[in-house]
């Protein structure tokens, strides 16, 4: 179907759901295999081939230096020749490898050993860790990492928390053929994409795009219509399928589609109908994202069955899929086992300029609402003596609060805060969160007086409570500037409840009536113990209303014994340790989250 419409605004997203075919059909390797898309993708694009004979990928089989420079350059779309790239290294001459290896040491991905019986050589029959890989990937895809530890550990720090490795995997160990291939895919990914964190539905983005870390192929120039912009709108391979729900679950996920346009455009409004017999009134709150990040959140309207998507201005840029999702909140009293399923008609899609829009109506996957209610998180305000005026610093802090995990394991992916005093950003920049000495989520500036954080998927376990400080550069602030952060509604926080797969319920015990007060006489805290704390330079220009300095404990909370062990190197030997100080005190080296293996 194709319909050719105006736009009005800029808000447009794409997601090409080719079907995917099996680019070489491995015997080892079953569609149930953990890493089949990433293998699927690569050997599509040849970038990486069988072991042997050709039908065998032998995914468990490990992964030697010779192979490795082989598998980047491929990725690379280079094929280096042997008359201009070999003899690099005493052991590399003019073997096969021999050009892939000598073009990569050029482009500086891979070097020889540096120091012991080996310096000097390349060694291409050895078998690479896990940290060569990341080490090797750093600098093919330039990571933006920071100077810290050991030589692998910023490589390490920064795919970890883009996700492209997990907590746990052991960094010393030969890495597989299918887990240095898993580990690649989820690096295009991130690259083809411009993300900071991976996510399995940038996967399924990538393995359906058929195409390399270059970009897709162009769509047609002049499509129906003469030289207008074409936009392709798709449902999204995985449509949220739950088939149950509980009452008052939240950020229940209930349409995915995706955007790609070959011209830059915006997508101003459309509209998503639900089709189903389920009630309008047992849901309390819906919002909009696209890729990851909230455009608009509203509440719903309990005599429509439609929401109008109208305040959103999203630029398209050309050949570059989105994702949007829509996802909603029930009310705790819902009725259960009705049906609920939402549908998109592309006809209601309006853009700033006249285009083409190319795709059919489709809707998500049908769910029902069970009788189990949804589990619960609290959020409180666990301030007393810890508040204090602004003095000029850099991560200073501004706000803390506690949450705590109800009866489920649950990962914490958003936190908005609000402000009550209209904050300059003139005096505070550079805000984020912190768990202990983990960052968990940024933001450059305050807006409209909120603070609305991205978390990097925080795991907190059942029953546990963790603190989170807010923190900001704090430029040469006035005593009479102040921050009253606190949170305004329980839907602006988003924890995802690992056992029944949505957002859970949460209990805001940090609302306006014990906000988080800092740095000015006139601010009216709403309680004993909320009032700033005062030093001696405030008390003599006049501020008044002090509490005695409280001095905080110096025990860092990556120490607390609830958190994740660590693995520590003693020599050669690796060893679990309780946590972080345990380590250190025991003067061990490469200090990673998560037990040996």
């Amino acid at each position: 179907m194709s319909h050719i419409i105006r736009l009005s605004a800029l808000f447009f997203i794409l997601f090409a759901s080719l079907q995917w075919v099996h680019a070489r059909d491995f015997r080892d390797i079953e569609s149930d295999h953990p890493n089949h898309i990433a293998v699927d993708y690569l050997s599509d694009q040849e970038v990486i081939r069988g072991q042997g004979e050709s039908t065998r990928f032998d995914p468990d089989g490990l992964l030697n230096r010779a192979e490795w420079p082989v598998i980047l350059a491929r990725q690379a779309q280079v094929d280096p020749s042997l008359s201009e790239y070999s003899l690099c290294f005493p052991d590399v001459a003019t073997e096969w490898f021999a050009p892939a290896v000598c073009y990569a040491v050029e482009q500086g991905w891979v070097k020889g050993y540096q120091a012991g019986p080996e310096e000097g050589r390349y060694i291409p029959t050895n078998t690479l860790t896990l940290a060569e890989v990341l080490v090797m990937l750093e600098r093919r895809f330039s990571w933006n990492t920071e100077p810290a530890g050991d030589w692998f550990t910023p490589a390490y720090n920064f795919a970890f928390a883009a996700g492209i490795i997990t907590p746990g995997e052991p960094l010393h160990q030969p890495v597989t053929r299918a887990e240095a291939t898993e580990i690649l895919f989820r690096s295009i990914a991130i690259k083809k994409y411009s993300v900071s964190k991976y996510d399995p539905l940038l996967g399924e983005l990538l393995a359906n795009s058929g195409s390399s870390e270059q970009g897709s192929e162009t769509p047609d120039d002049q499509p129906d219509g003469g030289n207008l912009p074409k936009v392709i709108v798709q449902p999204f391979p995985v449509q949220p399928n739950e088939a149950s729900v509980a009452r008052g679950a939240t950020y229940v996920p209930v349409l995915r589609f995706t955007l790609e346009a070959n011209q830059p455009v915006a997508l101003e409004q459309f509209t998503i109908h639900r089709v189903s017999v389920g009630r309008t009134q047992d849901l309390a709150y819906t919002r909009l994202s696209a890729n990851g990040k909230t455009l608009e959140e509203r509440n719903f309207s309990g005599e429509s069955n439609s929401v109008l998507w109208n305040n959103i201005y999203y630029e398209l840029e050309p050949n570059n899929p989105i994702v949007f999702e829509m996802n909603v909140d029930f009310i705790e009293s819902a009725q259960s086992q009705l049906y609920y399923q939402f549908q998109l008609d592309p006809g209601t899609l309006q853009f700033d300029q006249a285009v083409q829009v190319e795709g059919g109506i489709f809707s998500g996957e049908s769910f029902r609402t069970v009788e189990i209610p949804a589990k619960t998180v609290t959020i409180t305000n666990p301030s007393r003596g810890l508040n204090r005026p602004f003095v000029e610093d850099e991560g200073g802090i501004i706000g803390r609060f506690d949450i705590t995990a109800g009866e489920h394991d649950v990962l914490i992916k958003r936190i908005r805060l609000e402000d009550a005093e209209d904050v300059s950003n003139l005096y505070f920049s550079n805000f984020r969160i912190t768990v202990g000495s983990q960052e968990v989520g940024s933001l450059e500036a305050i807006e409209r007086n909120e603070l609305d954080f991205l978390v990097s998927d925080y795991y907190l376990e059942a029953g546990r409570t963790r603190t989170f400080t807010v923190r900001a550069d704090i430029g040469n602030a006035r005593v009479t500037d102040a921050i009253r952060l606190y949170m305004e509604d329980p839907e602006d926080l988003h924890a995802f409840d690992l056992d029944f797969n949505f957002g859970v319920r949460v209990a805001n015990e940090f609302s306006r009536d014990v906000a988080w007060c800092v740095g000015s006489e006139s601010v009216e805290c709403p309680a004993e113990g909320l009032r700033k704390r005062c030093d001696k330079d405030d008390v003599e220009i006049g501020v008044r209303d002090c509490e005695e300095e409280e001095e905080e404990d110096p025990t860092p909370e990556i120490c607390d014994d609830r958190l994740a062990p660590v693995c520590g190197q003693k020599g050669d030997v690796s060893q679990t340790y309780t946590n972080r100080c345990q380590a250190e005190q025991d003067e061990a080296t490469g200090i990673l989250p998560g037990p040996c293996e």
